[in-house]
């Protein structure tokens, strides 16, 4: 099924996932959160959580990368809780990030299934990697590289400086091979993104 075919598919999965409920004090919990109420953000965090990974899971078939990526919607949510007062329905909201975030993941999973179909990386890849071993930028990779969530830092350290393979990593952190995939296509991306900025 192609992705431009999913918005009526996605609706579907809503209510088999049971993701359609919504409560009346989310925007109370909003406003709060956008003061930086810990209380208000564990109880958003505790209604929508299950629902999200489930919808999530139901798209890309993995149930341990679909905890990883809503793992990085909330902590995202976190970073911009200020914005988050101006937000009118925060199901709507968050759900739609979700959708994304899963489309980002299928997309990133098949462009790095077909770079290590071909045994050779992408120009993009290849920049990233001289750029990391460049001993004059080489603060910047690191620094850029510890600002990184937790998981992608450390499947990112493990891949590039400790050489271990797919699998390897997998094993060690109890996470799927797509999941790795994912985080460092998404790292690299990330890196490039940045250098480029800095050095553009």
């Amino acid at each position: 099924m192609y992705i431009r075919e999913w918005k009526p598919f996605c609706l579907i999965i809503l209510l088999i996932c049971g993701c359609y409920m919504e409560y009346d004090d989310d925007k109370e919990r909003l406003i709060r959160l956008s003061s930086g109420d810990h209380e208000a953000f564990r109880i958003l965090f505790t209604r929508y959580q299950p629902g999200l990974k489930k919808y999530i899971a139901f798209i890309i078939k993995s149930d341990v990368a679909a905890e990883d990526i809503v793992q990085d919607i909330f902590i995202k949510i976190w970073i911009l809780r200020k914005q988050m007062k101006a937000i009118n329905s925060f199901r709507a909201y968050i759900y739609h990030i979700g959708k994304n975030a899963a489309f980002d993941y299928l997309r990133g999973y098949a462009v790095e299934r077909n770079y290590r179909s071909h045994l050779k990386p992408e120009p993009r890849i290849s920049q990233i990697e001289a750029y990391y071993f460049a001993s004059e930028i080489e603060s910047h990779v690191r620094m850029l590289v510890r600002k990184m969530p937790r998981q992608r830092y450390n499947v990112f350290l493990m891949s590039r400086r400790d050489g271990l393979n797919y699998h390897e990593i997998a094993h060690r952190l109890n996470i799927s091979h797509k999941t790795v995939a994912n985080h460092l296509h998404l790292a690299l991306c990330e890196i490039k993104h940045e250098l480029d900025e800095i050095y553009a």
